[in-house]
């Protein structure tokens, strides 16, 4: 018998959340040093920031630091990568409902096994769903 993995959705902070996604989900080993090229931050000439995975720091700063995964959880396009990730072998369904998301992953290896999400925003019903398709237990209360 196989154990379920549990996961305590509230209780992860947004960058917690998305490392778990690209760790648990698409399969990324993120502890690893970024090596992506500098840029200037338009908002302030004193500050760089990576043009691979965003991270920021301020000129003079050391600029070695570990890549930060997409913003899975809190924006529809970071979202949209697990949908994108999925296709092929999962049906992925959005649907919007007044002050609810819900998405559906049916996998049609497993003879249409379907794993449901809701939550306020499309991008964490995306993740919730995408975790359970997995095989983790999804605590969102």
């Amino acid at each position: 018998m196989q154990m379920t993995k549990t996961i305590v959705w509230k209780n992860l902070t947004p960058e917690q959340r998305d490392k778990t996604i690209a760790e648990n989900v698409i399969g990324a080993k993120i502890l690893t040093e970024c090596k992506g090229e500098l840029g200037e931050q338009a908002i302030s000439p004193d500050g760089w920031y990576c043009l691979t995975c965003g991270h920021m720091g301020a000129w003079g700063d050391d600029s070695t630091h570990e890549q930060i995964p997409p913003h899975y959880s809190t924006s529809i396009g970071g979202a949209w990568r697990i949908v994108d990730f999925f296709r092929g072998t999962y049906d992925v369904d959005v649907a919007s409902a007044l002050f609810q998301y819900d998405v559906a992953i049916l996998d049609r290896r497993m003879h249409g096994k379907q794993y449901v999400a809701t939550a306020n925003t499309p991008a964490e019903a995306i993740c919730i769903a995408a975790l359970q398709a997995r095989g983790y237990e999804v605590i969102t209360e």
